[in-house]
């Protein structure tokens, strides 16, 4: 991948919450291409398979040909619904990389029409869901560790960011910023899904 991907910023629109985003091929290609402008110049985006994922969002990987024929595989993801769950993610990356926290996806670039991430690719390997729903209890283990680790480290490298987060989405969010905490509402979302789970079980 370009160098440059890995040292350029880019000035990010404040993202508003647009309700229903538009996750064609061709609107998502569009605004990869748009957002990378800053990055990489005029790019051609070519996308690729889809990876599974929550109904909230859709994530696919794809290539950004540069006009010297460099190819740049990248990630992108939109959210199906509003846009807030993406300002709250792009506010929390762009923290988190200025706090050169390791081991945390690079976020290259962000468009506001349709709502879109652009990611690095970090390239295949397995995940941990792989590891767990695998015949080796040992790699399980070691991923688990490995993820509750990083985990860890993310928390404690982010320790005490509370103030700069909001501020942060509330740059990204000018009508009205999201909750800072949604805590509550993912769990009460969990418990709601293991309650309808534990009904289909019997």
């Amino acid at each position: 991948m370009d160098d440059r991907l890995q040292v350029r910023w880019i000035t990010v629109l404040p993202v508003p919450d647009t309700g229903s985003v538009d996750t064609s091929s061709a609107g998502l290609a569009d605004a990869a291409a748009a957002a990378l402008m800053p990055v990489l110049g005029p790019v051609v985006v070519v996308l690729g398979e889809r990876f599974p994922s929550s109904d909230r969002s859709v994530v696919l990987r794809a290539v950004a040909r540069d006009r010297a024929g460099r190819d740049h595989p990248v990630v992108l993801k939109a959210p199906v619904g509003s846009g807030l769950g993406s300002a709250r993610e792009e506010a929390a990356l762009r923290l988190v990389a200025e706090a050169q926290v390791p081991g945390v996806v690079r976020l290259l670039a962000a468009s506001t029409d349709p709502v879109l991430l652009v990611l690095a690719d970090v390239g295949d390997g397995p995940t941990l869901a792989d590891r767990l729903l695998a015949d080796d209890p040992a790699a399980a283990e070691a991923a688990v560790l490995d993820w509750a680790a990083r985990l860890g480290g993310l928390q404690a490298a982010t320790t005490g960011a509370r103030e700069e987060f909001a501020s942060r989405l509330a740059e990204l969010s000018p009508l009205e910023a999201p909750p800072v905490d949604t805590s509550r509402d993912a769990v009460a979302e969990a418990c709601a899904v293991l309650a309808r789970d534990l009904r289909a079980l019997g």
